[in-house]
């Protein structure tokens, strides 16, 4: 496995020779006024604080799904193969379709049904937690999610950056968002497994996963069902500021359903 990752690694460093490469110093920038330049700045600085919240509460999950999957649900080898191959499968299924919909909508609202649906996906796992619905989700939701995600994170940046400086804003973007998936992940582990150790009774938590399909006399997964509530939790409340953006760059389409939302008085940027 190490060998065929090594050898797919080096044939696609071939590949990026092949792709040409365009002087940003050639390509002239927008001429904008001294206000639209502050409106772009303003707007990328609150995509990033927005994008990094988000990216704190999305972690936290990221160190519990082997966990789940092993010591939970106990799958085999095969189980956990097809899990991660399936869900890269639908991430590249949906690549083309969601760089179709940017280039016709823009990348904020694309980004913003996908934080939505990130925000829905711990509740799921927590109440039904089935290999079946699982893989289910790696078609449904997070293959679509994610590969919207990918490509949103980085046309907004392009969106919203200088030319002359765009490294200069991926690098900035890429240290905030990667320090905070840093903290989430450790904080997501640290608290499953400091809630592992207590058998105790945590009344709220014991009522809700009456509604789970395994019971809280699993500590470990007790453990992971608390840290998924707190992830879903932040993830809704990390969707609003995105929902408060307003991009500067226009595009002829639009989704009328993120178009509704926006338009609702608390989300209204000020």
């Amino acid at each position: 496995m190490f060998v065929t990752a090594a050898f797919a690694t080096f044939l696609g460093g071939l590949i990026l020779i092949r792709v040409p490469y365009r002087d940003p110093t050639k390509t002239p920038d927008l001429i904008l006024t001294e206000t639209a330049k502050r409106e772009y700045s303003d707007t990328f600085q609150s995509y990033v604080l927005a994008q990094a919240f988000y990216v704190l509460n999305m972690s936290m999950l990221w160190p519990l799904f082997a966990m789940i999957l092993i010591k939970v649900l106990e799958v085999d080898n095969m189980v956990l193969v097809a899990f991660s191959v399936i869900g890269a499968l639908s991430e590249m299924a949906f690549q083309p379709i969601m760089g179709r919909l940017v280039d016709r909508v823009g990348p904020l609202p694309v980004l913003i049904m996908s934080r939505i649906g990130f925000a829905i996906l711990p509740f799921i796992y927590a109440f039904f937690p089935d290999i079946r619905v699982m893989l289910a989700l790696q078609v449904v939701i997070l293959g679509p999610c994610f590969s919207a995600f990918l490509i949103t994170s980085n046309a907004m940046v392009l969106d919203l950056a200088p030319n002359k400086e765009k490294a200069s804003y991926f690098s900035y973007y890429n240290s905030c968002v990667g320090v905070t998936a840093f903290i989430g992940a450790l904080t997501g582990g640290y608290i499953a497994g400091h809630i592992e150790d207590f058998s105790g009774p945590i009344y709220l938590i014991d009522r809700l996963m009456d509604f789970s399909l395994i019971d809280h006399l699993d500590y470990t997964w007790r453990a992971i069902f608390i840290v998924f509530l707190l992830s879903g939790i932040g993830r809704t409340i990390g969707t609003i500021p995105f929902l408060r953006l307003k991009m500067p760059k226009k595009y002829p389409g639009s989704i009328h359903f993120v178009d509704r939302l926006m338009e609702f008085r608390m989300f209204r940027r000020r």
